[in-house]
């Protein structure tokens, strides 16, 4: 189970005391994410292998995770012929959220409702190939300006500007709005994550867990390895 830092939401983690969920980390489970749609997340400065039979290679800047539809970049890399399109995500940062307690006519209760505000506009850069060499390329470049526009010329010039979403790794809250997020996206995390099962819609835990070891599980909600609930309590998510 992921848990956040007390109060340190832009502590940096070492990779041996990043939080784990399932053994992985926020950026493992991001790389599992993109792998389960045939795209390897590829990080600039990062020598990382890449695998030739991937369908397409995700080129972000180092420290990213990110989230957004793959259809309109497939059918604008189609469309224009090319095996490299920049893309401009355009990503809101939430201002945060409140809880509504939903019941029935009997006051009875049947949810949580989260009303998340939203704050300015992030802009990211980032690019999308199906060729291997570019790939590698990326790899090797290193300040962010030249970066790109060593980039550049391997495209046409011209970007595609998607909604989506942006996360910095590095800070302890990002990971984890980015992990709670994931479950309300990802309905088959099973396909990338060997041992999980599933306790209903949306709710996936590792195997072991007692399933009535819970009252109530309002999905989506993703429970760690070994964790354990208390049999009165109601949980609802989107929850890790």
């Amino acid at each position: 189970m992921i848990r956040p830092a007390t109060d340190a939401a832009d502590l940096v983690w070492t990779d041996e005391s990043l939080p784990r969920l399932w053994g992985l980390t926020a950026a493992q489970l991001h790389d599992r994410f993109w792998a389960s749609r045939r795209v390897q997340v590829v990080e600039a400065g990062r020598d990382t292998p890449l695998s030739p039979g991937a369908q397409l290679y995700l080129l972000v800047p180092p420290a990213t995770l990110t989230i957004f539809r793959l259809a309109p970049v497939i059918e604008a890399m189609a469309w224009r012929g090319r095996n490299l399109l920049p893309v401009r995500l355009e990503a809101e940062r939430p201002r945060g959220y409140r809880e509504r307690i939903v019941t029935d006519e009997q006051g009875r209760f049947l949810a949580f409702r989260r009303q998340y505000g939203r704050g300015p506009r992030r802009r990211l850069r980032l690019a999308v190939t199906a060729d291997l060499d570019t790939a590698r390329h990326w790899q090797s470049l290193g300040e962010q300006s030249q970066r790109w526009l060593r980039l550049r010329h391997l495209g046409d010039g011209r970007s595609l500007t998607l909604p989506g979403q942006a996360y910095d790794v590095r800070r302890g809250a990002e990971r984890m709005r980015f992990t709670r997020d994931l479950t309300r996206l990802w309905l088959r995390p099973d396909s990338a994550i060997p041992g999980l099962r599933t306790l209903g819609p949306g709710i996936w835990t590792h195997d072991g867990l007692d399933p009535l070891a819970a009252s109530r599980l309002v999905g989506p909600l993703w429970i760690g390895a070994g964790r354990r609930l208390d049999g009165r309590a109601t949980v609802a998510g989107p929850a890790v």
